[in-house]
């Protein structure tokens, strides 16, 4: 997500790629991880 700090706002998207088969669990860890990493950075 480093990669893209600068003058865009990137989207993360959980609608594409996702199987039936992931765990909820890990979902609800990714997206805890990407709102943190989220409120770190300056905008």
């Amino acid at each position: 997500m480093r990669q893209f700090k600068g003058d865009t706002n990137p989207v993360f998207n959980l609608g594409h790629d996702m199987t039936p088969d992931v765990d909820p669990k890990n979902m609800k860890i990714l997206v805890d991880c990407v709102h943190t990493f989220s409120k770190r950075q300056v905008l």
